[in-house]
């Protein structure tokens, strides 16, 4: 029967003893590591030699693409915020710009619309009165187209007119048999003709407002559905 190898070694260390050998001693903590073997694996410089120079420069080259992507898209980011942040200040300053414009513009449609109703207001009378003859004419024409021929109907016109229509009376007169009477309350162009059932007036002040009314819905400063422009020669009847 052969000896167990605990007993075994009890032979080796009894046979030293005997033999005058040295005393077996545990190894030192201080002791050099021992050269590498295969059992230790391979050594740092046998493992940088895993890798060939191609291979670390691919793999060099892929981490400066992967950074360069990294930055050019954090650059691309930052742009498109500055960018996005110029572009509302510039709607900004455009708004409040444009704010500012329809503003004066405004003032400016105000201004011109009071100048240009001081105008109609001052120079269509002037107008009117030296035009008065041919414009009550023209009226008394073309109510003869409007009105039945009537037995003695009676015209009322401004005093400056009434003689000048009496001298040469148009033929819508003669035709409708009307009698001239001087009215100085009339305005420089005003026609009344007296009818049975009420009276038809001209009165060429309304169409000055009438204008004004016009030029002010244009401009923007009245009331663009109410102020139309009648008929200036419209018939008004009136109870009499």
């Amino acid at each position: 029967m052969s000896a167990l190898p605990f007993e075994a070694g009890l032979d080796l260390v009894r046979h030293g003893r005997r033999g005058g050998a040295a005393t077996w001693k545990p190894p030192s903590l201080d002791a050099p590591d021992p050269p590498p073997g295969p059992e230790h694996g391979p050594s740092l410089a046998e493992r940088r030699l895993l890798f060939d120079e191609d291979q670390l420069a691919r793999a060099l080259a892929a981490v400066c693409t992967r950074q360069r992507r990294e930055l050019e898209a954090a650059f691309a980011a930052e742009q498109q915020r500055r960018l996005a942040a110029a572009v509302e200040a510039v709607h900004a300053a455009l708004g409040r710009a444009l704010g500012s414009l329809a503003a004066a513009l405004a003032e400016g449609r105000g201004a011109v619309r009071d100048i240009l109703e001081t105008a109609l207001r001052r120079v269509v009378p002037s107008l009117l009165e030296r035009v008065e003859e041919t414009e009550v004419r023209r009226v008394l024409d073309d109510w003869s187209r409007r009105v039945l021929p009537e037995e003695g109907l009676i015209v009322r016109v401004r005093p400056e007119v009434r003689d000048a229509l009496a001298a040469a009376p148009p033929g819508s007169a003669r035709d409708l048999r009307l009698e001239f009477v001087a009215d100085p309350a009339l305005p420089p162009g005003g026609v009344v003709l007296e009818l049975p059932d009420g009276r038809a007036r001209h009165d060429p002040s309304r169409m000055v407002e009438e204008l004004a009314a016009a030029l002010g819905a244009l401009l923007g400063g009245g009331d663009g559905a109410a102020a139309t422009i009648a008929e200036r020669d419209s018939l008004e009847e009136r109870a009499t």
